[in-house]
């Protein structure tokens, strides 16, 4: 028999004292998991599921470019906070295999200057 499940979250960037009223599964769990450890691979049900990003604080959604996307010498970059009235205080680009910066924004802007 299913039923709910408690899940406890904590850590350095999870809102304290969030409670969703969000039902979530089993491969939401799952899936946030992988996603936080930068698991590639979301194996059944995981793959199509949400991550669980409203519990954690400055979570930024990326949706331009799209993961592993290759572009040429100029990407335009798009992203936006969980809920008004925050507001992203600086972007930066990191190269994922060297742990580089590539580059970042001025504090308080979304205005690129190369690292």
């Amino acid at each position: 028999m299913a039923g709910p499940v408690y899940t406890a979250l904590i850590g350095p960037n999870v809102t304290p004292h969030f409670v969703s009223v969000t039902p979530y599964q089993h491969e939401n769990v799952l899936r946030t998991v992988l996603d936080a450890l930068e698991i590639p691979v979301h194996p059944g049900a995981s793959a199509a599921a949400h991550p669980m990003t409203e519990f954690f604080a400055g979570y930024v959604t990326v949706t331009s470019p799209a993961p592993n996307s290759v572009s040429g010498m100029q990407v335009p970059v798009s992203a936006t906070a969980p809920k008004p009235p925050q507001k992203i205080y600086q972007l930066q680009v990191w190269d994922k295999g060297t742990g580089r910066k590539l580059a970042e924004s001025a504090p308080g802007t979304s205005a690129f200057r190369q690292t």
